[in-house]
């Protein structure tokens, strides 16, 4: 055989093999985009089957908000409907107001100074111990009312 034909043999070998490995990695190429678009489909499908699940949440939960909001507006009118005139205001009345589960109509001033003041002890403790400030109680003396409230 002549060298020149062995050339184009080898030629037409080597564009053969090109063109055969170009067609797989392009047929490679078209699987992948394939699969990609199959997963963006698939999150799309994901989505649109939570969709009625989050609109069924806010329906109950705005539901429920209706629900407060009646019952807050309902408390808030109830509030309102009391009538107080400085006339008729006694410190009975003002403890009723203060304490409105309990009847203190039963109750003498003492006992009701009593519970005001340990609800107060219970509420600077706290405080105290959240802001992480010492208070060692009240050290008050009705005959010298400016002097401090902290025990030395």
């Amino acid at each position: 055989m002549k060298k020149s034909t062995i050339i184009v043999i080898v030629v037409i070998v080597l564009i053969a093999i090109w063109g055969i490995t170009s067609y797989n990695g392009m047929v490679k190429m078209d699987e992948s985009v394939s699969t990609a678009w199959s997963n963006v489909e698939n999150q799309y499908q994901r989505c649109s089957d939570l969709i009625p699940n989050l609109v069924n949440t806010v329906k109950g939960y705005a539901s429920h908000e209706k629900e407060t909001f009646q019952a807050v507006v309902d408390a808030r009118s109830k509030a309102t409907q009391m009538q107080i005139s400085a006339d008729d205001l006694t410190p009975e009345k003002m403890y009723q107001l203060r304490f409105p589960d309990e009847d203190v109509s039963k109750l003498t001033m003492q006992q009701l100074r009593g519970r005001e003041g340990s609800r107060v002890r219970r509420i600077y403790k706290q405080q105290s111990q959240k802001w992480k400030v010492e208070w060692k109680g009240r050290n008050y003396d009705p005959e010298a009312y400016e002097t401090g409230d902290c025990k030395i």
